[in-house]
């Protein structure tokens, strides 16, 4: 694999594996009509 396609990818893997079940929240509560609190 080239370099770039493993920075380009191994970043976004990397920046979806830790953030993921906050961000997922997020998407949810805006897909449910905005904030619930």
């Amino acid at each position: 694999m080239p370099l770039d396609y493993i920075r380009e990818h191994g970043y976004v893997i990397e920046q979806q594996a830790f953030p993921q079940i906050p961000y997922l929240d997020i998407v949810k509560q805006h897909l449910l009509g905005g904030k619930t609190i």
